[in-house]
């Protein structure tokens, strides 16, 4: 889903796209830098830990995906609690990066995200 949707819209903002993983691959437009759970980089990386619904997780994250100070677009399939869209809003700004939005396609309401 949002690999797809990512791009085109990243694109049409002119802006990164960074694409939380939610159980599958991801990319991002333009600079290949997806933000993937620990472990799954094979460069140096930034890390930012995250509530789940049921304990805690880790997203990692290029130290060198993006340029300082490039306009981003967090794209994720699902909106839980919050806690990977916040994640990886912290790792963008360790790496001086401005989120310029959110895109989340499905919400699970009952979590209060």
């Amino acid at each position: 889903m949002p690999t797809t949707f990512a791009p085109r819209l990243s694109t049409r903002l002119a802006v990164a796209a960074a694409v939380p993983p939610v159980a599958s691959t991801s990319s991002t437009i333009r600079t290949r830098s997806p933000v993937r759970k620990v472990g799954k980089l094979p460069s140096e990386v930034e890390a930012a830990e995250y509530d789940l619904e049921y304990g805690t997780d880790v997203l990692e994250v290029h130290r060198d995906a993006l340029s300082r100070g490039e306009r981003v677009l967090i794209v994720d399939d699902v909106l839980a609690t919050g806690g990977t869209e916040a994640a990886a809003v912290r790792l963008d700004e360790v790496l001086d990066d401005e989120v310029v939005g959110m895109v989340v396609m499905t919400e699970l309401y009952y979590l209060v995200g």
